[in-house]
């Protein structure tokens, strides 16, 4: 599962221009190992520059579901 492209569908999904956000860079991504869900945690980069307070979260269920996601 790639966190990055679930991400920006969800966005998509949501009316998010893709072209207006540039690349998610993650920082943090883990599976639990109890549940198998994929916890990832990215952040807008634009120009080479990372850009604080665009963080989005989202959990990814073992069939690849989103179970949840905020920014």
């Amino acid at each position: 599962m790639d966190p990055v492209s679930i991400a920006r569908t969800e966005l998509e999904r949501k009316g998010v221009r893709l072209d207006a956000i540039g690349e998610l860079v993650v920082k943090d991504a883990y599976t639990d190992r109890r549940t198998g869900v994929l916890h990832a945690y990215m952040r807008q980069r634009l120009n080479g520059l990372e850009v604080f307070g665009t963080e989005v979260a989202v959990h990814v269920l073992p069939d690849g579901r989103v179970a949840g996601w905020h920014q």
